[in-house]
């Protein structure tokens, strides 16, 4: 029974590696993008702290303009894999892109 999933299993450890990989890549590209923006605004923000703002204002200041990053990045990733999974439906025999019965049956019969 081990050798008949062991195809199924390797694909699927293959999968989760390279999404934990993305994820991670996702997260580093995501730091050095806040990092870089806090750098340049280093000037801005000592003004406002020395004209009296605090330490929870600066934060959500920052922290704002780094959710922004990240929902305007998941709307366009998105939106992008949405039209890449249409576009590339052609290529699914009788199998639509967004088809979860599909999965949902072949995850119930193993």
């Amino acid at each position: 029974m081990r050798a008949s999933v062991a195809r199924e299993r390797l694909m699927s450890s293959l999968a989760t590696f390279f999404g934990v990989v993305a994820g991670l890549l996702a997260a580093v590209g995501l730091y050095g993008v806040l990092s870089y923006t806090v750098t340049r605004r280093t000037n801005e923000i000592g003004i406002r702290v020395a004209l009296g703002a605090q330490y929870g204002e600066v934060m959500r200041l920052v922290l704002r303009q780094a959710l922004a990053l990240t929902v305007l990045g998941m709307v366009i990733g998105l939106a992008g894999a949405a039209w890449l999974g249409r576009y590339l439906g052609g290529t699914l025999y009788g199998v639509t892109p967004f088809d979860l019965r599909n999965t949902q049956r072949r995850v119930s019969s193993s």
